[in-house]
């Protein structure tokens, strides 16, 4: 039997792989199922194919809206910077509906226990891992997964540290109603503003009933975080929109990208936040963490010995996250650029066009090989 602990997105798709190659698996979801989660999230081709790997299309086509296009736009100007048709697979969804959708997949396979309980520390001694539960309840296991976020205790045991560094920026996030915005907002789109200091990211969810608007502001005072809607949206053509005093907006740290050199002590392996911290402005936090599952999934399909798919998984999943880390946390970088150097970025992005964001994230969607040398659509 293979535990997994966190009740998260991560924990329920490695379960579902566990349970799909064949062992059974017991499932610590640590009573966060019932804390619903809020915002969307975004599914690069490489994050489908993992849910087509497995065997996911079918229970998450319908959440999803297919995106069209990656526009973006200065935000002092509301011009258009450049556009990247997506012609593979690209969509959005909640990310309760995610959840929601995964733990209703788990609960029809039969070798999936539940425990509604919490991992507070373990040991791994001649092959049997001993789990000690915040009921105070132990759990022996013949192997652990550790999805329990970049401040569980599976980290800490792996790691020897489950403390994620925050920059100084804020994510200011919203679901806001369709109805109340204009028609663009429900395009099929994914849109990126990039201005002084700030971007803004938005595009639509739950079949274009909701906007999921995500605003990266410094937090490095409460000066910046104070009004800041009516310093950056209220004065935009576009954007003033969501400037609406009934939206409510959850104010997020962003963490910093990190992603250890080793991903697995023993019999214990990581898995999503746990194992990569991974900024936004890729959009991979939920794919790379559908990754895992489908990588894990793979292994454990290839051998009976847990310890040797545990160490194949770790090894390939470890030397393809962190460039991909490195990369989020260099568009983070890029986005944020302010004064002349801001216009420069505006500059190459109009002149490189799809192509140059074609080339930028084709390594990040290792899905999707054709990427790297397919000739650009014509517009």
């Amino acid at each position: 039997m293979i535990a997994v602990s966190g009740g998260g997105i991560a924990g329920y798709s490695t379960a579902i792989a566990i349970a799909r190659s064949g062992h059974a698996v017991t499932l610590l979801t640590g009573g966060k199922r019932h804390q619903p989660l809020q915002g969307g999230i975004q599914i690069a081709p490489n994050g489908w194919q993992a849910i087509c790997r497995l065997g996911l299309e079918d229970a998450l086509t319908a959440l999803t809206t297919r995106l069209d296009t990656i526009s973006v736009r200065a935000l002092e100007t509301a011009a258009t910077i450049t556009h990247l048709p997506l012609n593979q697979y690209y969509a959005s969804l909640g990310r309760d509906d995610l959840l929601t959708a995964l733990h209703d997949v788990a609960l029809n396979l039969p070798n999936i226990t539940f425990i509604d309980d919490k991992l507070v520390s373990l040991t791994d001694a001649d092959g049997i891992t001993t789990l000690v539960l915040a009921s105070g309840d132990l759990l022996a296991c013949d192997g652990l997964v550790a999805a329990d976020g970049a401040n569980g205790s599976g980290r800490a045991y792996v790691t020897g540290s489950a403390n994620a560094k925050s920059t100084s920026k804020l994510a200011m996030r919203a679901e806001i109603d369709a109805h109340i915005l204009p028609d663009m907002f429900v395009r099929p789109q994914s849109n990126l503003w990039l201005g002084q200091g700030t971007h803004i990211v938005h595009y639509p969810i739950n079949s274009g009933a909701k906007v999921n608007v995500v605003v990266t502001i410094s937090g490095k005072n409460d000066h910046n975080i104070s009004g800041w809607q009516n310093k950056i949206l209220a004065p935009h053509p576009v954007l003033s929109y969501l400037a609406h005093h009934d939206i409510e907006w959850v104010a997020t740290p962003l963490p910093k990208a990190d992603s250890p050199l080793c991903w697995r002590r023993g019999n214990v392996v990581l898995a999503g936040d746990a194992a990569h911290i991974m900024p936004p402005h890729l959009a991979q936090g939920a794919g790379q963490t559908l990754q895992d599952a489908a990588c894990l999934y793979e292994c454990l399909c290839e051998t009976d010995d847990i310890k040797s798919a545990f160490a194949s998984y770790a090894r390939q999943r470890s030397i393809s996250v962190a460039p991909i880390a490195r990369k989020a946390e260099l568009s983070g970088a890029i986005m944020r650029l302010s004064g002349p150097v801001a216009r420069l970025r505006n500059m190459v992005l109009d002149v490189g066009g799809s192509s140059l964001m074609q080339s930028w994230l084709a390594d990040v969607w290792a899905a999707d090989p054709a990427l790297r040398t397919a000739t650009p659509p014509s517009h």
